[in-house]
C-alpha cells in the first residue's frame, strides 16, 4: 500500500478520481506514479519542520474542475480596484483561465495550455515539466498529475515591455475546503525585456487549498522583472492557503528581478527555486512577508549555482504581529565548476509582539573554491532609541511604530519597480499593520 493512501485516505481517493478523470500522457502517469510513493510531507521531513500541512490537507472536501466560474460583484470590483497598475489582464480562477486581455502586443502570446500545447507544441514539449522536481517533490508531482489547463506566456526574441502582464488570480473558496491546481508556463525569448505582476485574492473567508506551479524560462540576454503578491484577506479575514512552487532557469548573460510579498493568507508556503544554466547570468530574489493572527507563511528558496561566473542576490524581510508565524529556509548551492560565482543571502526580522515567532535557517553548500559568498539571518524589535527620538519629536507611538515598521519594509519595497504597484501595496501594509 503506498504511503499516501494509508495517510489521508479520504483525500486521496478524491485526488486519485480526478487522476482518472484525465486524459493520459506519460509525463501525467510518471508524476502520479511520483506523488503515490513519495506521500505527502510531515514534519518529520527537514523542510517542512516548521509547516505543519497535516490539519489543513484534512480539511479537503472538493477537488475543483469546474471551467466555467461567475465572480462575485465584491471579487469584481476588487478587480476593477488595480486599475492604478497599468497592465493586460489575464484572470484565473482557482487555476483556469476566465478572461484574457484582447489588447496584449502582437510580440507577446497568451494562451491557455491546451491551445499552446497545439500552437506551440514545440516549445511546450521541450520546457513544460522539464525543471519541476516532480521525482523529489511531493506537491510539485501532484500539481503535475493533476494539471488539465493553465496560461502559456511567450515573449518574443529582442521585445522590449510596454506595459507589464498582470496575472489575477482568484481563489474561489465560497465553498468550503476546496482544492485546486494552477500551472503557468514562462518563456522568454533571446534579448527580451519583460514585465509580469500576479496578484493572489479570495473570494470568502473560508478555507482553501491551491497547489501552484510555475516554470520560467530566460534565454540568452533576456531580462524579466516579476512581481507576486500574495494577499488573501484583502476584503475579510480568509483561511485561503497555497503551496506556490517556482522554477526560473536563466541561461547566458540573462538577468531576472524577482519579489514575493505574501500580505495575509492562513497558510502560505513559497518554494522559489533559480537554477543558472549557463554563464553570466545574474538573479536578484527579494521577498516581504507579514503574518498576523494565526497565519504561516514559510518562505523556502534555493539558488543553484550550476556553472561558473554568475551572480545572485537574495534579500528576505518578515514583519510578524500578534501570534503570527514565519519560516525562512534560504539555500545557496555552489556546485564544483562554478567557479568565480558571487552569492549572497541576507534574511531579517521584525518580531512586533512576545506571542510571533520567526524560523530562520539560511544554508550555503559550496563545493568550488574560486567564489563569493555570504548568509546570515537576524531577527528583534523596532529601534528603542529610533522610537525615543520620533517621540521627542512629537509624534505619538502608533504613528511612529508605523513609520519604522514601514521604512524596514521599503528596502524590500523599493526593488518594486511598477509605482501602481508600489503604491498599492503600501496602502495594503498600512491597512494591515493598525498600532
Amino acid at each position: 500500500m503506498n504511503r499516501t493512501l494509508f495517510d489521508i485516505p479520504l483525500l486521496n481517493e478524491k485526488l486519485e478520481k480526478q487522476f482518472l478523470s484525465l486524459e493520459k500522457n506519460s509525463g501525467r502517469e510518471n508524476s502520479w506514479k511520483n506523488f503515490s510513493q513519495l506521500g505527502f510531507p510531515s514534519v518529520k521531513h527537514e523542510e517542512w519542520r516548521f509547516t505543519p500541512i497535516e490539519s489543513s490537507l484534512k480539511k479537503i472536501q472538493k477537488i475543483n474542475s469546474e471551467t466555467t466560474v461567475a465572480l462575485p460583484a465584491e471579487t469584481e470590483k476588487i478587480i476593477s480596484s488595480f486599475e492604478p497598475i497599468d497592465a493586460h489582464k489575464i484572470i484565473l480562477v482557482n487555476g483556469i483561465p476566465v478572461s484574457i486581455s484582447n489588447e496584449i502586443e502582437s510580440e507577446i502570446s497568451v494562451l491557455t495550455l491546451k491551445d499552446a500545447k497545439e500552437k506551440f507544441s514545440e516549445t511546450i514539449s521541450s520546457y513544460y515539466g522539464k525543471y519541476l522536481n516532480s521525482e523529489k517533490e511531493s506537491f510539485s508531482a501532484l500539481n503535475s498529475a493533476l494539471a488539465d489547463n493553465g496560461i502559456f506566456i511567450r515573449f518574443e526574441k529582442n521585445y522590449e515591455a510596454q506595459k507589464p502582464i498582470h496575472i489575477i488570480s482568484v481563489h474561489d473558496n465560497r465553498e468550503e475546503g476546496i482544492y485546486s491546481t494552477s500551472r503557468i508556463l514562462i518563456v522568454t525569448e533571446e534579448g527580451a525585456n519583460a514585465q509580469i505582476v500576479e496578484t493572489h485574492i479570495s473570494t470568502s473567508d473560508k478555507f482553501s487549498l491551491q497547489n501552484a506551479a510555475c516554470e520560467i524560462l530566460l534565454k540568452q540576454n533576456a531580462r524579466l522583472n516579476y512581481h507576486l503578491v500574495q494577499h488573501f484577506s484583502l476584503k475579510h479575514k480568509s483561511e485561503a492557503s497555497v503551496i506556490d512552487t517556482r522554477q526560473i532557469v536563466l541561461e547566458k548573460d540573462s538577468f531576472c528581478n524577482f519579489t514575493t510579498v505574501s500580505l495575509s493568507g492562513h497558510l502560505v508556503r513559497n518554494n522559489l527555486n533559480m537554477l543558472f544554466n549557463s554563464q553570466n547570468g545574474e538573479g536578484h530574489l527579494y521577498g516581504l512577508y507579514l503574518p498576523s493572527k494565526n497565519e504561516l507563511m514559510d518562505n523556502h528558496s534555493l539558488v543553484d549555482h550550476a556553472v561558473a561566473n554568475c551572480f545572485s542576490n537574495e534579500f528576505y524581510k518578515g514583519i510578524m504581529t500578534e501570534n503570527g508565524r514565519g519560516v525562512f529556509n534560504g539555500k545557496i548551492m555552489v556546485r564544483k565548476d562554478a567557479q568565480k560565482t558571487n552569492a549572497y543571502q541576507n534574511n531579517r526580522n521584525l518580531l512586533l509582539s512576545d506571542e510571533a515567532n520567526i524560523n530562520a535557517k539560511p544554508q550555503l553548500e559550496i563545493f568550488a573554491d574560486d567564489v563569493k559568498c555570504s548568509h546570515g539571518a537576524t531577527s528583534g524589535q523596532l529601534d528603542d532609541e529610533a522610537m525615543f527620538y520620533l517621540r521627542t519629536r512629537g509624534i505619538g507611538e502608533s504613528e511612529a511604530k508605523k513609520l519604522l515598521t514601514l521604512a524596514f519594509a521599503e528596502d524590500v519595497l523599493v526593488q518594486t519597480k511598477h509605482e501602481g504597484l508600489h503604491e498599492q501595496i503600501d496602502k495594503w501594509i498600512e491597512e494591515k499593520l493598525s498600532f
